[in-house]
């Protein structure tokens, strides 16, 4: 799957991890809802803190975690 350049340019959407579907392994990574075929895989910055902003390794829209800690 090749990254939308549209979507690059496109607004943060916010929206809940937790309603996120999981993906088939088990780890922290969802099914992403835009394109269904990519993955959302939850970033962790430098200290190990779960990041709330992410982006779809396969359309390449941005997402804002509504239920996960804002960086400082």
């Amino acid at each position: 799957m090749k990254i939308d350049p549209i979507n690059l340019k496109r607004s943060v959407i916010r929206l809940y991890y937790a309603d996120l579907e999981e993906v088939m392994d088990g780890a922290f990574r969802r099914e992403c809802p835009f394109c269904l075929e990519g993955i959302l895989p939850l970033h962790r910055d430098d200290d190990g803190k779960l990041m709330s902003t992410d982006r779809c390794i396969g359309c390449g829209q941005r997402v804002q975690y509504m239920d996960i800690g804002i960086e400082d």
